[in-house]
């Protein structure tokens, strides 16, 4: 198997204060720096050392903190050092911004370099006593750089220094869609090609866990059960001892090692059902679990490829939490009496049987209806069902009774006004009355696993035993069914069967800082997939996706609101024995998944389609009901594998069902670039030039031409913010 070792080109984690989030930290854009603020430990910041001079890094509370035993005759003797994630590119200019302090004011120099040359930084930086930001702007105007390094030179004397937040990013260009009046972001209505656009028409920064205004636990009691075992030791049952023995919950404690999970065990190995659970490592790479080859996700081989989709090694669930996901109509409910536009947080109800005096969730709900499955979801190949998102009669006739295929929310009701209901957060798409009952159904907060994840470990996994070839083997690492306001906090899955992180039917759930790597099996059917996206209200924040098939990719018509922030993909393929056609990229899987903000994103050796997949997956069609992707950048490596296959590792495709927003795409360094694509399709299942649609490559303002639903802009270089930290920075807060 061709596993490529694992090496994030950039973990920008962000773990900030509260206070600092919401007023002093600026928009920014992709990060070339590792390990910004050194949650991580220090790793892969180093020291390097003139003869003679002595230090040690660590990270104290929070910070970089270099202490120095011989600082040597200068500056230079001492140095702390990063190999920059992104090469330094010719004409480009770059923002350095870092915090910064001292036990007694000291000058520093802070210098962009490689092993040869010093391009340019600035000399005698003035560190003092309290915590100060510095801002240094450069423009490269050499030839391009592909290992430039930061260095702070610290030495010449033995005062201690203290460095967080480090930023290096590359500036970007202004958006007409943007605009800053008063110290306060804008959101500009325009008009292009007889249509109108408008970037803020949608707010997303409600998702996540706690609505993204927590990046720690709250509200777990303060009982512990320690784990007790030797290196390589099966602690299955030790860990479900002690969740069982945290029935209010609590934090199971796995301490520094390495151990194995799973063992002879089926389906659910390790089960957290109790609200306000954590398990939690001593940290990445310091506490590893490893997935023994005796785990099976189902007794019979034929079942296993299905059970993946509803179990892993970790599960995090609670009995029937995921039934208002595809749940039945209730009778006697609620209905909403009025349309909902896009983006609304208020809900107009007709409830003649007084369903909603007490609730405090709602399951809102609207069937397709017939011209909009026509519209999206129709195969006249498949008559006398040629309708794919609803179910039939006997007689062949559609009913439009089959709530899988629906547009269905959950949210909590925070305030009423009569028959106005106000809701936490936005709903991503119109509901209209006119087109079908919209169904309003109390279910309490209570019915899902509320307030529990996972942290600070890394997970790998053996090859399963008892398969002919490790890439057929089979199996998800860690399951979130039904979980609300779930944390998963720097997990590092090194290496995974067929499913890394699966979320099924979850709702406001963070993934910061976490990675899933090395997919045994990059087969088809469902194989190969890092980040597995069915649920609500998600944020993926500062998280990296390597050398597997699809690292993020949506399934299902509820799925909505999904945040994809400061994220990286790298080096994606398929199973070895592929010799056909296909495709090994970042998509949108199933069935009109909507409301999808790809915000920062990065690539290298891997694509972004959000398209009509149509019968690729079993009733695919219009995978992408809306998305916008903002500054996307694309290193476009090896567009082509071993076998000639263009596995489209530099294609950005977006053809919505409805519209869509590509602003600041563009080409790394790769030696192919980047294509962007208007009017891409994947309808057919084999590719012909007229499936490609047409190349996007000014950045004038436009709507594509072919599919005259997405709105181009900056095509061929980064835009200058970002979307999700202009929307959260600027809308009122729901917790204390």
């Amino acid at each position: 198997m061709n596993t490529k070792p694992r090496h994030p080109l950039r973990r920008a984690v962000m773990a900030l204060t509260l206070s600092a989030v919401f007023t002093s930290v600026p928009a920014r854009a992709i990060n070339a720096i590792v390990n910004d603020n050194f949650i991580s430990g220090t790793d892969p910041w180093s020291l390097k050392l003139a003869t003679g001079a002595a230090a040690t890094l660590d990270n104290s509370a929070g910070w970089g903190r270099v202490l120095i035993t011989n600082g040597g005759s200068s500056k230079s003797a001492v140095n702390l050092d990063q190999l920059l994630g992104q090469p330094l590119v010719s004409g480009v200019t770059y923002t350095i911004a870092f915090d910064a302090r001292a036990d007694a004011a000291k000058p520093i120099d802070v210098l962009l370099r490689n092993t040869a040359t010093i391009f340019g930084g600035t000399y005698g930086v003035n560190v003092g006593t309290a915590s100060a930001r510095t801002t240094i702007i450069y423009t490269h105007s050499g030839a391009n750089i592909s290992d430039a390094r930061l260095s702070f030179r610290i030495g010449g004397n033995l005062t201690p220094l203290y460095v967080d937040n480090v930023v290096v990013t590359r500036q970007g260009s202004p958006s007409q869609l943007l605009s800053k009046v008063g110290g306060v972001w804008q959101f500009n209505t325009l008009s292009v090609g007889g249509k109108s656009w408008n970037a803020g028409t949608y707010d997303f920064s409600y998702a996540g866990y706690q609505y993204g205004e927590r990046e720690e636990f709250t509200g777990v009691p303060a009982s512990t059960q320690t784990i007790s075992a030797v290196a390589n030791e099966d602690i299955t049952d030790k860990i479900n001892a002690a969740l069982a023995a945290l029935p209010s919950g609590g934090t199971v404690i796995i301490p520094a090692g390495t151990f194995r999970i799973g063992a002879g065990k089926t389906g659910k190995a390790i089960s957290v059902t109790t609200d306000n659970t954590v398990i939690k490592g001593a940290g990445m790479g310091v506490t590893t679990l490893k997935v023994d080859a005796t785990y099976h996700t189902a007794t019979a081989v034929a079942d296993r490829q299905e059970a993946t989709f509803a179990s892993g090694v970790i599960n995090f669930y609670k009995a029937d939490s995921g039934g208002w996901f595809y749940g039945s109509i209730q009778p006697n409910v609620a209905t909403a009496s009025a349309t909902v536009p896009l983006g609304a947080r208020t809900l107009t109800v007709s409830d003649p049987y007084n369903k909603l005096a007490s609730a405090t969730g709602i399951v809102i709900r609207q069937i397709m209806w017939s011209s909009f499955v026509s519209a999206y979801a129709s195969n006249s190949s498949y008559a006398p069902k040629p309708l794919r998102w609803t179910n039939y009669d006997a007689a062949n006739v559609p009913l439009f009774s089959d709530p899988s295929y629906s547009f269905c929310y959950y949210r909590r009701i925070l305030s009423r006004s009569g028959n106005v209901l106000t809701l936490d957060a936005p709903i991503p798409h119109e509901l209209n009355p006119a087109n079908a009952m919209i169904t309003v159904t109390p279910r309490a907060p209570s019915t899902f696993l509320n307030n529990s994840g996972l942290q600070d470990l890394t997970l790998t996994a053996d090859a399963e035993d008892g398969v002919a070839n490790p890439e057929d083997s089979l199996g998800c690492t860690v399951m979130v069914t039904g979980v609300l306001n779930g944390l998963f906090k720097n997990v590092d899955i090194d290496s995974f069967r067929s499913l890394g992180f699966a979320t099924t039917y979850a709702v406001n759930t963070s993934f910061l800082g976490c990675t899933t790597a090395n997919a045994l099996n990059c087969g088809g059917g469902g194989s190969g997939y890092g980040f597995y996206i069915k649920g609500q209200n998600l944020l993926y924040k500062n998280c990296n996706a390597i050398n597997v098939r699809h690292g993020y990719t949506t399934a299902a018509s509820q799925t909505c609101n999904i945040v994809i922030k400061n994220c990286s993909s790298i080096d994606y393929r398929f199973h070895t024995s592929v010799t056909t056609g296909g495709e090994s990229v970042d998509d949108s899987h199933l069935q009109f998944a909507h409301g999808i903000l790809w915000d920062n994103h990065y690539s290298n050796e891997a694509g972004l389609l959000l398209v009509n997949r149509r019968e690729l997956s079993p009733r695919a069609y219009a995978t992408c009901g809306w998305s916008i992707v903002w500054n996307y950048e694309n290193e476009g490596f090896n567009t082509y594998d071993t076998h000639g296959k263009d596995l489209r590792h530099n294609l950005l495709g977006v053809t919505p069902a409805e519209f869509g927003l590509v602003i600041g795409a563009h080409a790394g360094q790769g030696p192919a670039g980047i294509r962007i694509k208007d009017g891409y399709t994947r309808e057919n299942t084999t590719q012909s030039a007229a499936d490609w649609g047409i190349n996007i490559t000014t950045p004038t303002l436009q709507v594509g031409s072919q599919s005259n639903r997405v709105l181009f802009e900056l095509a061929t270089q980064p835009v200058a913010e970002s979307l999700y930290d202009i929307q959260f920075a600027q809308r009122a807060r729901l917790l204390p």
